[in-house]
């Protein structure tokens, strides 16, 4: 999955560098579902969001930070019924995520250790007689990452990251819109590899732009 976002945050106290952000993002998704190599269902399409963003400094080159996302979409829906027939609909999925992480710079080089909980709606709609239905996927993560930062210019700094998750708690529920009970069923535990890359251009002593680019490897 490929993202990149626009994020404008704004410094509440400029001499220590405290922050708090706003972010506006696109991704471009495609998820397919396998079984024994055999595809069953894909779904692709953009999600958009908001995001909350925010940091306090602690003496000693430490960095307590956290945010908070909310994407939405409506992807394209293929696959198959349980009794094989072929559909053709749209999923209306939501996702949201808290993540706090603490983080140590020893220049150029940096370390964060964090925690998140994500939460991923999606809702198959129904085709014609065959009845839709609603996961509701809850994942909790343990995350590590290393990067460095580098100048390039006075106003223009580089940041290359790559984090590593591991899911702790992880279930889904599932509605079957009364056709079928509902249940609720763990997850197996999975790892999660983000590439993580930023520009940072400062406008001023108290406002920074920063154009940001991830790409996460075996995702959920």
């Amino acid at each position: 999955m490929l993202i990149s976002f626009l994020y404008l945050p704004t410094q509440l106290l400029a001499k220590t560098n405290n922050y708090l952000g706003l972010s506006a993002s696109l991704t471009n998704s495609r998820f397919s579902e396998k079984d024994n190599q055999k595809t069953l269902n894909t779904e692709q399409g953009q999600f958009t969001g908001l995001g909350l963003d925010w940091g306090y400094v602690i003496p000693g080159n430490w960095l307590i930070s956290g945010k908070i996302t909310q994407q939405n979409t409506k992807l394209n829906y293929q696959g198959f019924s349980q009794n094989g027939l072929a559909i053709n609909s749209h999923t209306q999925y939501q996702q949201q995520e808290f993540a706090v992480a603490v983080r140590y710079t020893y220049l150029p080089y940096f370390a964060s250790i964090g925690m998140s909980h994500n939460q991923h709606q999606r809702d198959i709609k129904s085709v014609g007689e065959i009845s839709g239905l609603n996961e509701n996927y809850q994942f909790n993560y343990a995350m590590l990452g290393l990067g460095f930062q580098y100048n390039l210019t006075q106003h223009l700094q580089l940041e290359l990251s790559v984090d590593y998750a591991y899911s702790i708690k992880s279930n889904l529920s599932v509605d079957f819109f009364n056709l079928y009970d509902s249940n609720q069923k763990p997850l197996n535990k999975v790892t999660r590899t983000q590439l993580f890359s930023q520009l940072a251009y400062t406008l001023s002593q108290s406002h920074q732009l920063l154009f940001s680019h991830f790409n996460i490897k075996k995702p959920i």
